[in-house]
């Protein structure tokens, strides 16, 4: 199959396939013959050509609203876009999906005099839901990810109403490709209350059965009914749960120092999680985020409710609006086992990397903050929380301490 050879165009086609947008209705020009090339060479798409760029928008807003299907608007860049507008309002306060595709010229030329040229950025801003912008650039893996991110969010969004998508193109303009590569990602979203509609319960499970499944825990307090269920969960699938100190969640079960278990970590496939569960706030290691973001096929399941979205580790693919405790509340029944040990092969690395611990701090000894704290450590009590309070410091950690 043809298409643009603008990787930033296959992006914006490949996202609006995946993600159920069929029908384009076009008011032709320049800038914008890239997106109309790759879409009407997909038999996916419908695309209909209207040269009246208000006639356009309305025609598209009827469709949407007679067969209740998400429509795309394509333009070329300055002054057409603004014909647009009647039909955008419209569609704000009827809650109609219109996706705006203006295309645009490149940031260098807007204000320089160039024809058909005008500040097109958050153009629609008070009558949208969202605005994104996307150069005519390489696709680094870094800017797909981001571009994936962003359109998919925006694309979600698309249910409530209208929402914009701004393509800075460059020339020239005309050039095709064979299509050989899949730019497109869809984020799940899933809202729920404290109990997961059958459905959502379904496509969650379908993702955990049988898989390596890693749970990470970032910052959050103290949660002794979560820790329980945590537990129960990782005996039942054999779960990696890695913990971080910051998320005040211990059990046996789980790995808390992070880092030192990444000392020890091999290549070996066996150690690559398929599906993560990400819970709490920031997550401190950043070996944890290299290692996740660097594994190639990844599914994340982000459990927030928060209404910030945060793709952590690059491979965020479903993000449900429940509390951790209600989601694996939800799950206590469910029990699965990959082909291999998951738990076992990574629980014995924390043991190998805690036993040595006492090696690595002998040939530490002296004065320095290592070996210091390795002392501290031995004559505090286990899940003993440390504090600092009224600027009190340790200077004999047997029997004294001096207060300043």
């Amino acid at each position: 199959m043809l298409t643009s050879d603008k990787d930033v165009v296959q992006l914006v086609v490949d996202q609006c396939k995946l993600h159920g947008v069929k029908t384009i209705v076009f008011s032709p020009g320049s800038r914008n013959s890239p997106l109309s090339i790759a879409f009407d060479e997909d038999n996916f798409f419908q695309t209909i050509v209207i040269h009246d760029e208000r006639s356009a928008a309305f025609c598209a807003l009827g469709i949407a609203q007679e067969k209740n299907v998400s429509v795309a608007l394509c333009c070329t860049s300055g002054s057409a876009l603004l014909n647009y507008y009647p039909a955008i309002s419209e569609a704000f306060y009827r809650n109609l999906p219109l996706l705006i595709l203006s295309a645009d010229r490149p940031a260098a030329w807007i204000d320089q005099g160039d024809g058909q040229t005008i500040r097109q950025q958050h153009i629609f801003e008070q009558h949208t839901h969202g605005f994104f912008q996307l150069e005519d650039i390489h696709l680094s893996d870094d800017t797909l990810w981001y571009y994936q991110r962003e359109t998919s969010i925006l694309l979600h969004k698309l249910s409530n109403g209208p929402v914009h998508f701004n393509i800075a193109l460059k020339e020239p303009l005309y050039h095709v490709v064979e299509k050989k590569s899949d730019f497109g990602k869809k984020i799940s979203f899933f809202s729920s209350s404290s109990n997961l509609q059958l459905d959502i319960f379904q496509i969650i499970k379908s993702k955990l059965d049988g898989k390596k499944i890693m749970v990470i825990c970032g910052q959050m307090d103290s949660n002794n009914s979560l820790t329980q269920r945590l537990a129960h969960f990782a005996k039942n699938t054999g779960a990696v749960v890695l913990a971080e100190n910051i998320s005040n969640l211990y059990d046996p079960h789980f790995i808390s120092c992070v880092e030192r278990v990444f000392h020890m970590i091999e290549t070996d496939q066996d150690y690559l999680p398929e599906v993560v569960i990400h819970l709490g706030g920031a997550i401190v290691s950043k070996r944890v985020k290299t290692f996740l973001r660097n594994i190639k096929n990844l599914e994340v399941i982000r459990l927030s409710e928060d209404t910030l979205i945060q793709d952590t580790f690059k491979h965020l693919t479903v993000q449900v609006s429940i509390a951790a405790i209600d989601f694996f509340d939800q799950f206590k029944d469910f029990q699965s086992q990959s082909s291999v040990n998951f738990f076992g092969k990574w629980k014995q690395l924390d043991i190998m990397a805690q036993d040595k611990v006492p090696i690595v701090a002998e040939s530490l000894k002296g004065l320095n903050d290592l070996y210091a704290f390795y002392l501290i450590h031995q004559y505090v009590p286990e899940y003993t929380v440390i504090t600092r309070m009224n600027n009190c410091i340790f200077r004999n950690i047997l029997n004294s301490s001096v207060c300043s």
